[in-house]
């Protein structure tokens, strides 16, 4: 099979019939200053989802209608029986691709478009016969090199995103870390950022799920930070809940030991747990088919340009942390996580990273445990994430599972 491919701005616009066909071949069609900008990004998309398609680049003058028809017209010559794929390019290359198929459709060119939003494919020049309508659903890291980077790991990276092991276990110290959370997020807040610090003071132990922190001297270490030491808290309930064992909080030693590496991931900064219960939750939901998502990642960190470098080669990289992705099919949802105060400069970041990176077809979600905010601030802040598509889910604290997940849905409506 081939495939003619219109070059879009919207990257999902140009493979999609690489994903659900896997053709010998793609012709991309465009200008040639786009198929330059465009082409790295699908080559590497290709290669990883369909190493087996030869990608053809073709360009086109987009101005010139007769020019446009001419190359339309050596295409179908020379590749018989191809199928043009109508979801992208402008309207000058439409009207060109009508006079193409008057000319051709004796020889057998057939005409097609995805809806990307309901998954079906429409067959277009009315001969019933379809390319395939089936769909995979794209990986998170699938759709950011489709947009041009790449997902930093943390065997690449120090800092890199780092997956976790979501068995029967971990879900439920993600649950009993919730309920700590839930109960008091501006404690749960102030005392694992504490903890945070506490991890960062003190340098790599023999045992790493050891901490052991001599309380004068970081008292002190953090007084040059302006940051108060508060160790009266959560630490007692985290051992009740077996989160943490051999808790010592008296004199001039603050120590204890984290249950395994897992939980002390999850308590090494304090809004990782919101992004655990959001990824949880929406884990578990379920569309017609089976599970709503297809793929759920929290703590995404992208490389813009889609090149990792290392610190010897003195080169900064552009990145981004995304709280939660998760993939609906071929279609993205980038989700950031709050537990605690929100300023709008999280607004302008979320919209940037998902237009960037999720394209047109992309939602926004804000989740959030409680804003700080008055009722004026909070309108105007309501009011800026409606303008930038962005949908608020707050006081996920008070829900149980099934409203998180009820709220999650209708924001994706």
């Amino acid at each position: 099979m081939v495939i003619v491919e219109f070059l879009d701005k919207e990257p999902l616009e140009n493979v999609v019939s690489i994903l659900a066909n896997r053709p010998e071949k793609m012709i991309l069609v465009g200008a040639s200053s786009e198929l330059e900008a465009y082409l790295p990004a699908v080559q590497r998309f290709a290669q990883r989802v369909s190493p087996e398609t030869e990608i053809v680049t073709q360009p086109i003058v987009k101005t010139k209608l007769s020019k446009i028809v001419k190359v339309l017209s050596r295409i179908a010559q020379e590749n018989p029986g191809c199928s043009f794929d109508l979801g992208g390019g402008d309207d000058l290359a439409m009207v060109a691709m009508g006079i193409v198929f008057e000319r051709f459709r004796k020889e057998g060119i057939q005409l097609h478009q995805y809806n990307l939003h309901t998954g079906k494919v429409y067959d277009c020049d009315g001969d019933k016969e379809f390319p395939s309508a089936d769909i995979p659903p794209l990986s998170v890291e699938e759709t950011i090199i489709l947009h041009g980077g790449c997902v930093v790991k943390a065997e690449e990276k120090p800092g890199g995103t780092m997956p976790w092991i979501w068995d029967e276990e971990f879900a439920r110290d993600v649950e009993k870390m919730w309920a700590i959370n839930a109960a008091d997020c501006g404690k749960w807040n102030a005392q694992i950022s504490t903890l945070s610090h506490m991890l960062e003071y003190v340098p790599a132990q023999e045992d790493p799920l050891q901490l052991s922190v001599p309380v004068p001297e970081f008292r002190r270490w953090l007084d040059r930070r302006e940051f108060y030491l508060d160790l009266k808290g959560i630490f007692p309930r985290l051992q009740r809940a077996g989160l943490i064992s051999e808790l010592v909080n008296e004199g001039d030693v603050f120590s204890l030991r984290f249950k395994n590496e897992q939980v002390k991931r999850a308590l090494a900064k304090a809004g990782t747990i919101l992004e655990l219960k959001t990824a949880m939750v929406a884990r578990g939901m379920q569309g017609e088919n089976g599970p709503a998502f297809s793929d759920v990642q929290t703590g995404v960190f992208i490389d813009w340009d889609g090149v990792v470098h290392d610190s010897q080669e003195y080169l900064v990289d552009t990145e981004n942390e995304i709280d939660v992705i998760l993939m609906e099919g071929v279609l993205p949802v980038f989700v950031s996580c709050k537990n605690g105060s929100v300023g709008e400069e999280e607004l302008y970041k979320l919209h940037t990273v998902a237009t960037r990176f999720g394209g047109k077809y992309v939602r926004k979600l804000l989740v959030a445990t409680t804003f700080g905010k008055g009722a004026k601030g909070m309108q105007y802040f309501r009011e800026r994430a409606d303008d930038m598509h962005i949908h608020i889910v707050e006081g996920v604290q008070n829900m149980d599972d099934a409203s998180f997940a009820e709220a999650l849905s209708e924001a994706l409506c």
